[in-house]
């Protein structure tokens, strides 16, 4: 290419000349320089507040806000913890249940959640409580095991 049709190029094309040249480095779609030395990473701020903006407009339709289920539980007498796990079940299924099927109705829905023991409390409660009857169990065990032995 001669110096004329190179200087045409450069203006024409300034981010093809970019690549071509491969001097510096260019976004594709813009003439904005990306700098060669980002150090570490940023905690981008807001982001968990931008991403719940977000999901919140995107709502499954009948599928109540965050604030709303942790509302009813806290009446039911649930941490926000739950309310929390419950919203984010809802929203990854697309509110609907395990078979794909549309959820009709939000609060005979959470009722059955909590019938089944199925929310977080609710599970941790009854491991601690069958942690307690296993240790109860292998005490009564090792108390007939010792009677059995003096005999």
């Amino acid at each position: 290419m001669s110096n004329e049709n190179t200087e045409w190029f450069k203006q024409t094309y300034p981010v093809a000349h970019a690549h071509a040249t491969r001097r510096s480095r260019w976004t594709p779609m813009t003439n904005k320089k990306i700098p060669r030395d980002i150090p570490g990473q940023r905690p981008l701020a807001g982001l968990p507040q931008a991403i719940e903006a977000s999901t919140t407009t995107k709502l499954p339709k009948g599928m109540p806000t965050l604030s709303v289920l942790t509302t009813e539980l806290a009446r039911l007498g649930f941490p926000a913890s739950d309310a929390e796990d419950q919203y984010d079940r809802w929203l990854a299924n697309g509110f609907r249940t395990n078979r794909g099927q549309k959820l009709q109705d939000w609060k005979a829905a959470l009722r059955m959640v909590i019938r089944n023991n199925w929310l977080p409390s609710q599970r941790k409660a009854a491991a601690q409580e069958n942690h307690a009857q296993d240790k109860e169990s292998a005490e009564l065990a090792r108390i007939r095991r010792l009677k059995r032995e003096q005999r």
